[in-house]
């Protein structure tokens, strides 16, 4: 009677602290370091970077182009290409129709320019002279973030928030930018391959919801979109010895994301073939390939600067 008796007090003084103690949600933020502590106090040059503009796929265009065949005093045309360069099924946007690939190039972005810029946003992320916030996954923003900074998340608002913890001084970076390029320490290149093309909507599809969330506007059949990827190599170079000391290969603390892209609704009105074969290269896509390459140069940042994982974990309080 006298083990019962304690068993049962036991479950009861466990039960009464369990009604006592509650879950909540506490950022955290852990130190994420590079392999690079043989290069901490060098001067870094960024060269600028090398963009291509490039098709995704083959631009063997008939479009516009007839054959007429003449038997005696009868004549027959016939057009060799039809609306699209060809018909495809996209894995987020379903059943489309290829009207244009290539499109950045076609319409006139300036691919030096950008590689200008890609250079630069990477080398004030790598040396500290700008901060760095980049998404664990952009799929899904909970997951967190990758930073220069402490982050602090602030659930008792819907949407959440996420703010740069005031406290917290930014990381000391490894690399300081070289005065003159020519007598870095470090040199780094960067070569990246953008592919773009002009989509139409074929049919209505089950879109899912890890590209498009729930109060998105979906694809419609007869939208245009725009889609694009871009994909980086890197080399970090001792400018003294030539030996490589970090590549795309080279194993990372984190996973980085060397393949960057997305697809954007072009809101324009659906019109005929003939004019849609070309239209799109009169439309002016640089902003859209600027913050391509922005978010290019933000991805490769922490292969060669110390940043933080910022994320959120449940802790047990006591009430």
């Amino acid at each position: 009677m006298k083990t019962a008796l304690k068993i049962g007090t036991a479950l009861v003084a466990a039960a009464a602290l369990a009604s006592c103690a509650g879950m909540q949600r506490q950022s955290v933020s852990n130190l994420i370091e590079p392999p690079l502590a043989v290069a901490r106090g060098a001067t870094l040059a960024v060269e600028r970077a090398d963009v291509e503009l490039t098709s995704s796929r083959s631009e063997f265009d008939l479009r516009g182009v007839s054959v007429t065949v003449t038997a005696g005093d009868s004549a027959q045309t016939i057009e060799l290409g039809g609306r699209y360069l060809e018909t495809d099924n996209d894995f987020d946007l379903g059943e489309v129709g290829v009207l244009d690939t290539n499109i950045f190039k076609k319409s006139g972005v300036d691919a030096r320019a950008l590689g200008v810029r890609l250079a630069k946003r990477l080398q004030d992320g790598i040396t500290g002279a700008g901060d760095i916030r980049l998404p664990v996954n952009r799929a899904y923003p909970d997951a967190g973030e990758y930073a220069t900074r402490k982050i602090v998340y602030d659930y008792t608002v819907t949407p959440y928030a996420a703010s740069v913890d005031e406290g917290s001084a930014p990381l000391a970076a490894i690399f300081a930018a070289a005065p003159n390029p020519v007598t870095a320490d470090y040199r780094l290149s960067v070569s990246v391959d953008i592919r773009s093309e002009i989509l139409e909507i074929l049919a209505d599809y089950g879109y899912n919801t890890s590209s498009f969330g729930i109060m998105d506007r979906k694809p419609a059949k007869g939208d245009y979109y725009l889609t694009y990827k871009a994909y980086a190599e890197f080399s970090l170079v001792n400018a003294r010895t030539g030996e490589v000391l970090v590549d795309e290969k080279t194993k990372q603390a984190i996973p980085l994301a060397y393949v960057e892209g997305a697809f954007e609704l072009v809101p324009v009105k659906n019109k005929d073939a003939a004019a849609y074969s070309t239209f799109f290269r009169s439309y002016d896509f640089t902003a859209t390939a600027e913050a391509l390459v922005d978010r290019v140069a933000d991805n490769l940042v922490p292969a060669f600067r110390p940043v933080y994982h910022n994320t959120v974990i449940w802790v047990k309080v006591e009430e």
